[in-house]
């Protein structure tokens, strides 16, 4: 059966996701977006076989949602991945990723179907984008910057912004793209094209947007927000309906 995503703006929360699966462990297709397919697994500590594996070289990356998880790759000493974590997939040395802990984990696989990612062992020791492990919430701690980028490669980029309560995103739109964040800290609601509820996310959440859905974010709450988009590498804005080199809005 051929994989289908959503065709207008969509809001996944993993515990809904799994809400009627009593416990057991699996994994759901959220969506495509014309790169990349994503799945969200969900893992119960002590109940899913995480056996070495050579990893095949066109899985991106994952996403810690929910949890802690140990990475290891070859013989190296294990990396322990929080909720809000990222881990590239280094393709052809095998790894183990195993969730840990008292409760259930959830995690979001990239998989890029068409493309093989060139990504080595060597970012263990890189700098940001592309580190084999990025500690999202880490990046924050001694750093008054609103952006990094933690994703970079032919097919993708994926950013981490922090936003205070109170700040609005000036709306846009991607014509030849579509959009997908992850939440990692906060509250957002996102107003995504014309007449439509907006959507509440909170931490954890995953929120889609096909192309051409004029959108704006605003963090509410009493905390800042932190939100992961991915994108392409180019990432065309469209800010105004007389900008004529791209269509108009989807409503």
């Amino acid at each position: 059966m051929p994989l289908t995503s959503p065709k207008s703006p969509t809001l996944f929360r993993p515990e809904h996701l799994f809400k009627g699966r009593n416990g057991s462990p699996g994994s759901e297709f959220l969506f495509s977006d014309g790169r990349n397919e994503v799945t969200l697994t969900y893992d119960i500590p002590g109940q899913t076989d995480h056996q070495p594996t050579g990893h095949p070289p066109n899985i991106a990356f994952w996403v810690i949602v929910k949890g802690r998880y140990e990475y290891r790759i070859d013989d190296q000493a294990p990396l322990l991945a929080l909720s809000g974590d990222v881990l590239i997939c280094t393709p052809n040395h095998p790894y183990t990723i195993s969730a840990i802990g008292d409760e259930p984990c959830y995690r979001i696989a990239v998989y890029n179907p068409n493309v093989l990612i060139n990504t080595d062992i060597g970012g263990l020791t890189a700098k940001p984008p592309n580190l084999v492990h990025t500690r999202i919430n880490h990046l924050y701690l001694d750093s008054p910057e609103r952006k990094f980028t933690v994703i970079e490669n032919p097919e993708n980029r994926t950013f981490a912004i922090r936003e205070y309560p109170g700040t609005t995103s000036k709306a846009h739109w991607h014509f030849d793209f579509d959009e997908w964040w992850v939440i990692v800290a906060g509250n957002l609601i996102f107003e995504i094209g014309e007449n439509r509820a907006p959507i509440h996310a909170q931490q954890g959440d995953i929120v889609f947007t096909p192309r051409g859905f004029r959108h704006q974010i605003t963090t509410i709450g009493n905390s800042p927000s932190i939100r992961m988009p991915t994108t392409t590498p180019e990432s065309v804005h469209i800010y105004t309906d007389d900008d004529t080199s791209a269509p108009p809005p989807k409503k």
